[in-house]
């Protein structure tokens, strides 16, 4: 990996937005390892996430240990590529801290769009929300990745708008925390805001969810499941296709709150 000196690195983290480069094996691997998605959107989905995670990690972990001597490690490895296929975001874990990877591939970030798996699923909420930058466009040994701030779930809980339709939280960027060091700074204190327990999913509507969702044809599940429950809920489905075309692999007995407009 190509990252900038170690002094410009330590300014980006305290002062700026942390620009990191992306060399082009990493392209090929994150490439290579991200084929075996059901369609186009859930292997591009995974392309990003996969070429996210890597490269910030491998920068995190170098400087972990210079700095303090902690370390970070990835949040439910195994379960990554069933939760790619459908969800945007990658857990990582510093310490008693749950970061959230949201990368996004774009020339400027105007917001951070968090989805709302990671913000009202108990098991799934994090303390911090990284809203992540992605140029893949221009000539691979050009590509790089910036890191532009991040978020609390408190302030995505409270001031975070709402999008029914994609389902997810919006902030705007200037309403994100740039120096990263605050993070660390942070460590121990309550980030989370807290979220009602959710009720778990009966075999019967788990099964009708499931006869529902195993096609191939349904690019986003978590937005074609919408059958009422108690108190207006539905529930999360994570599918994948593999190379035996076992479409569901991984069902989450986990209802979300659906929101009003």
């Amino acid at each position: 990996m190509n990252f900038y000196s170690s002094n410009l690195e330590k300014k980006s983290l305290a002062e700026e937005n942390l620009w990191l480069n992306i060399s082009r094996p990493e392209l090929k691997k994150a490439y290579s390892q991200t084929q075996n998605y059901s369609n186009t959107l859930a292997r591009y989905n995974a392309y990003l996430n996969s070429i996210c995670l890597q490269t910030f990690l491998s920068w995190l972990q170098g400087w972990l240990i210079e700095e303090s001597q902690l370390q970070s490690s990835i949040c439910d490895r195994d379960t990554l590529p069933s939760l790619w296929e459908v969800v945007n975001g990658t857990a990582i874990q510093i310490v008693d801290s749950r970061i959230i990877l949201i990368p996004c591939e774009t020339m400027d970030i105007e917001e951070l769009r968090v989805p709302q798996e990671w913000v009202d699923i108990p098991s799934f909420v994090g303390d911090y929300y990284i809203a992540v930058q992605l140029n893949l466009e221009a000539d691979a040994n050009d590509c790089w990745m910036g890191v532009k701030g991040f978020a609390t779930h408190k302030q995505l809980k409270n001031f975070g708008q709402y999008n029914w339709r994609e389902r997810d939280y919006i902030l705007p960027a200037e309403s994100l925390t740039k120096n990263l060091m605050v993070m660390l700074i942070t460590q121990g204190l309550q980030m989370q805001e807290q979220i009602p327990a959710l009720p778990t999913l009966s075999e019967d509507d788990a099964r009708k969810l499931l006869e529902k969702l195993a096609s191939p044809c349904i690019y986003s599940p978590r937005l074609q499941v919408d059958i009422p429950l108690n108190n207006g809920q539905h529930c999360w489905i994570i599918q994948n296709g593999d190379n035996d075309c076992t479409i569901v692999v991984w069902v989450v007995c986990s209802l979300l709150l659906v929101k009003s407009v």
